[in-house]
């Protein structure tokens, strides 16, 4: 994994926090820092994040592994590169598709 950098994460509302993060297999996907109520929470937690509106899949907390994994799993399930109204307009139950993986996975919050 290379190309670690700075990603801006959506906090409460409309703000964003800077975190470390690198690209996934999955366009329009990277692989960030776990941010918990205040910031980052440990340096072994990891989250995917959707790249065009900063938003993190609702997981627990993953392993940088972990979520490289669903990152790629996640690839068939729409056009990550999109914004998130153009994919969850085209897409409608992505929101439940998503969910499933997770839980599948065994990486439900």
């Amino acid at each position: 994994m290379s190309g670690a950098g700075t990603i801006l994460v959506a906090r409460s509302g409309r703000k964003t926090w800077p975190v470390e993060g690198y690209p996934s297999q999955t366009p329009g996907l990277a692989i960030t820092r776990w941010v918990g109520y205040a910031i980052v929470v440990d340096d072994d937690e990891w989250a995917v994040t959707h790249l065009s509106s900063g938003f993190k899949i609702p997981t627990r907390p993953l392993t940088k592994k972990e979520a490289m994994r669903l990152a790629t799993r996640l690839a068939p399930l729409a056009d990550w590169t999109k914004p998130r109204r153009q994919i969850e307009a085209k897409k409608r139950n992505l929101a439940g598709d998503v969910r499933a993986l997770v839980l599948k996975l065994r990486m439900s919050p």
